[in-house]
């Protein structure tokens, strides 16, 4: 059997994780961005998360978890979409069983408008892509170049005008397959059917959509 790797830390040091890792009046918590490590009160924690998810606009209550009701439809619809749009294709409707049933297709809502994001005139990829684009004698004078944040930018994306802007895109392909309607209808699922725990509560998002879902091409459209 190969050797035990070295541990890393000091006995102090584990120690100390070892405390933290018991405390309950904290909450640690992977930071959205980068690879660091949020320590937080967990009073706090919970009086903000509780704060947003009372904001009925946006979250609903519901008396029991939805996920297994969820993950039927999507099922049924990928089996029709697979009858229907792919024949002689070797392959089946993917439901994870251990995530949420939309993470997958969400994944392939994504790989279906992320070409099409691509060549709009606005899109920009990263910093070098920018510079690519920009004109090699320089910018016009007077040019003020500046950032901006959005607030909420994923959480602010109605359902309806999201599908209807993705239905405009997927209409002007060339090649309909698989159809707009079996796209719109996953999209539909992935929007509105992002259902959670938190803290005891099965919720519902009725607006917008999550930080973590995959369809980060819903916001540039």
């Amino acid at each position: 059997m190969p050797d035990k790797a070295p541990d890393n830390l000091s006995k102090e040091e584990r120690s100390a994780l070892q405390s933290l890792k018991n405390r309950d009046d904290i909450v640690i918590k992977k930071a959205d961005k980068g690879s660091t490590v949020v320590v937080l009160d967990k009073e706090m924690y919970m009086s903000e998360a509780n704060r947003q998810l009372s904001d009925e606009r946006f979250y609903k209550k519901l008396d029991s978890d939805p996920t297994k009701e969820f993950s039927t439809a999507i099922t049924k619809t990928l089996d029709e979409i697979y009858t229907k749009n792919m024949p002689g294709m070797t392959g089946r409707p993917i439901v994870s069983a251990i995530g949420h049933p939309t993470k997958k297709i969400s994944e392939y809502i994504d790989l279906h408008l992320h070409p099409h994001v691509e060549n709009l005139p606005s899109y920009l990829k990263d910093t070098t892509d920018y510079i690519n684009k920009t004109p090699s004698t320089g910018l016009p004078d007077h040019t003020l170049l500046v950032t901006m944040d959005f607030t909420s930018l994923y959480t602010n994306i109605p359902h309806n005008e999201g599908i209807e802007a993705c239905r405009e895109v997927w209409d002007s392909r060339s090649i309909q397959i698989p159809s707009t309607e079996s796209l719109a209808k996953l999209l539909e699922y992935v929007l509105k059917y992002d259902n959670f725990m938190f803290n005891g509560e099965h919720l519902l998002q009725v607006n917008d959509t999550t930080m973590a879902n995959w369809l980060s091409s819903l916001t540039h459209i």
